[in-house]
């Protein structure tokens, strides 16, 4: 099941952002982390990947 058409929480990070998403886990549930740049490609194979249990 996509989620195209659901929820999703997806984030973007710069080169020097990762650190940061470790405390982004810990208060929402993320269905992906993508460092930028991002193409819109990236974003929708990540929405019609399966969603995780």
């Amino acid at each position: 099941m996509s989620l195209i058409g659901k929820a999703a929480l997806v984030a973007l990070t710069g080169i020097q952002s990762p650190p940061n998403v470790p405390r982004l886990a810990e208060r929402f549930r993320l269905h992906a982390v993508l460092t930028l740049p991002v193409t819109e490609a990236d974003v929708e194979a990540i929405l019609r990947a399966e969603a995780p249990a």
